[in-house]
């Protein structure tokens, strides 16, 4: 059996090499072709639109590189909810189900086009022109969309106004760029049997992460003490090892294998719960921000956890 199986893989890596080269030439001859078509056109022209034919060349890259689904959106085409919709079904899901059968069929594999094209040399009639194909293409592939989606209404006992053209409209120009973001609470935050703490934190031992680690330290010497550490410099020693007593603890129960230095740990308490008014203004920016985000529908909210390190005037975000 062991024997059969090397053969196997043998096989599969040979088959995965030559499907490897069989694309490789198939692109590098794209590109020949592309640029044996684009010399042709440019002697017929003989200058008359140099500054195009050389914006093309530039921009060829973008012609042999094959258009791929984005990798959010496939994990949203799996997604149980899309997979399988309702009538407790909300809107997103039900438009994102009517993309994935779109983009599985008349599609062909591509997602809804957007519909605009970037700023180019040309002038206003030409460009107007190929806007106008664009925006086309754009609105028949809406209508496919927006067809899938009544039908989807139909099936589960919806009303067709439940989702309009627009909101359809919406979603095709943006497809490449939908996310869903699925939060946890607080109180699953801290437990260690839905938190992922442990793993991130091996993940990124480097990073502003321990830092995270520290200061949920804090809060159970906090909650136990009935203050802060090192808020009385009299104590700093003894609240530094009280400190670490904490740290060792949540470590364990959140099943975390490295090494904190101990400067971390004294640098906490000697910061003594102290509030720089820097820092508060940058956190409190940020808080706005998001804020806004929410009550506005507008952009992609922070998810989960922000981490502002103000000695390297850095941030970042992790899904704990």
């Amino acid at each position: 059996m062991t024997v059969k199986y090397q053969k196997i893989t043998k096989k599969k890596k040979h088959l995965s090499i030559l499907l490897n080269l069989v694309m490789f030439f198939f692109y590098f001859f794209r590109l020949i072709l592309f640029l044996e078509l684009l010399g042709v056109l440019r002697n017929e022209e003989a200058g008359k639109f140099e500054e195009n034919f050389e914006e093309a060349i530039k921009n060829v890259n973008s012609i042999i590189v094959p258009s791929q689904i984005p990798v959010e959106i496939k994990q949203l085409f799996n997604d149980e909810k899309c997979l399988k919709t309702d009538e407790n079904s909300d809107k997103f899901w039900i438009i994102v189900r009517a993309i994935k059968e779109f983009t599985e069929n008349e599609g062909m594999g591509h997602l809804p086009l957007k519909g605009t094209i970037p700023d180019m040399v040309s002038d206003s009639d030409k460009y107007v022109a190929i806007q106008n194909v664009y925006k086309s293409k754009a609105q028949h592939d809406v209508d496919s969309v927006l067809s899938r989606v009544e039908r989807i209404l139909l099936n589960i006992n919806k009303p067709f106004d439940y989702i309009n053209e627009q909101e359809v409209k919406l979603y095709c120009k943006n497809a490449y760029y939908l996310k869903n973001m699925r939060y946890k609470s607080v109180s699953q935050e801290y437990d260690p049997q839905t938190s992922n703490l442990g793993s991130l934190i091996e993940e990124n031992s480097d990073s502003d992460l321990i830092f995270y680690i520290l200061m949920r330290a804090v809060d159970l010497f906090q909650l136990e003490n009935n203050r802060f550490p090192g808020t009385n410099i009299e104590l700093l020693h003894s609240d530094g090892i009280l400190l670490k007593k904490y740290l060792y603890k949540l470590m364990q129960e959140n099943r975390i294998n490295i090494t904190i230095k101990e400067e971390f740990i004294h640098e906490i308490c000697r910061y003594g719960n102290c509030e720089i008014h820097s820092i508060s203004a940058y956190l409190g920016g940020c808080a706005a921000h998001e804020a806004i985000k929410l009550l506005t529908n507008q952009f992609i909210p922070i998810n989960n956890t922000l981490i502002y390190n103000g000695i390297k005037q850095s941030s970042t975000v992790f899904e704990i």
